[in-house]
């Protein structure tokens, strides 16, 4: 059985993280749910409950993970951080076993260079890339209630964006860690999006300073669930062995800070043969 080979490889390394991990999986795969009692047992629930109690799991780990379909940001978070450092780990000691013994690789470069663009694409993390940490570890992570909270210069935390799971009771906002922060409310709000968090039943509730207003913060929700598909095919190998290209794209100009504000109302005279739409009226604003 491979869970018994990969289990006493793992023991002879010492590895234990790795090794709950793969019991983890295996659990969740097999989906017996132990915690939840059935009139009938089978042999696959028998076996698998002899292997919890050797493995010593006690019933409140049980109850955690019989109930993954109802995980959300933090549970899932936590999962996939652990499942990409298992992953990148094996890939390095797979690189270094191929180095140390001389071995030839049979595949062919294209093929490589394939895996290499799949690995990239789903792990590298690069300035302004939003994070997908919800690889069908869980089936929902909509949340009923977010908060966009705008902290300025000069303050204890750093100036920029944070998001909250729940309405601006500020007490309970206290005593939480934020979901997410970034220096800009475009890109958090992607990555609400993005992953999931963000949906058309979400209530949102925002702290701006008088920077964003809820309007303008629901305007651009609608624009970028419009523009933005969350479901799309995978890629195909030859999309992946091609160079990059833009499938959508949208332009955000002025969510935070709109000089045009203080031209709402008034006649803006501008030359229609010199128009340039980030540049206009005598001080030459966008």
């Amino acid at each position: 059985m491979m869970l018994e080979r990969v289990t006493t490889y793992l023991q002879a390394i010492e590895d234990e993280t790795r090794l709950d991990l793969v019991r983890r999986c295996f659990y969740l795969k097999v989906c017996e749910k132990l915690s939840r009692e059935r009139a009938c047992v089978g042999w696959r629930r028998e076996v698998v409950s002899q292997l919890v109690n050797a493995w010593g799991w006690d019933e409140k780990r049980l109850m955690m993970l019989d109930n993954r379909a109802n995980w959300k940001i933090d549970e899932v978070r936590k999962a996939h951080n652990e499942l990409l450092d298992a992953m990148m780990q094996s890939y390095r000691n797979l690189i270094r076993f191929a180095r140390r013994n001389n071995l030839s690789v049979s595949a062919s470069p294209q093929d490589i260079g394939v895996l290499t663009r799949k690995l990239y694409a789903a792990f590298e993390a690069l300035p302004g890339k939003v994070t997908l940490v919800n690889p069908q570890i869980s089936p929902d992570l909509s949340e009923p209630n977010l908060t966009f909270i705008h902290v300025p210069p000069g303050r204890a935390n750093r100036t920029g964006w944070y998001l909250y799971n729940r309405a601006p009771d500020m007490e309970s906002i206290i005593s939480h860690q934020p979901l997410e922060y970034n220096r800009y409310l475009n890109k958090l709000v992607a990555w609400a999006w993005f992953n999931g968090l963000l949906t058309s039943r979400t209530r949102l509730f925002i702290k701006g300073n008088g920077i964003v207003d809820l309007a303008k913060l629901q305007e651009m929700v609608a624009d970028v669930s419009h523009h933005f598909p969350l479901r799309l095919p995978a890629p195909t190998p030859k999309a992946l062995y091609s160079p990059c290209e833009i499938r959508h794209l949208a332009i955000i100009v002025n969510l935070e800070y709109d000089p045009t504000a203080a031209f709402r109302n008034q006649v803006v005279h501008f030359d229609f043969r010199k128009l340039d739409v980030f540049s206009f009226a005598k001080s030459k604003n966008a």
